[in-house]
């Protein structure tokens, strides 16, 4: 893996980094979801006020991101 993303770390060294970052990362991913969930009912096709009201809320938690 890191040969072929040309990195010059061992895989002791590579496996520590990705470790390390998994907590951030399912942090990220988790905000990812709830923002996408948020904009779905919107995406889907509901003219409704709530579906436009979650839309607006969804795309703000992708700005605050």
């Amino acid at each position: 893996m890191c040969q072929a993303l040309r990195v010059k770390w061992s895989r002791q060294r590579y496996i520590e980094i990705m470790l390390n970052d998994w907590p951030k990362m399912q942090g990220i991913y988790l905000q990812h979801f709830i923002g996408g969930a948020l904009c779905l009912p919107a995406v889907l096709g509901y003219t409704d006020s709530w579906a436009a009201n979650l839309a607006c809320l969804g795309v703000l938690s992708e700005m605050g991101w």
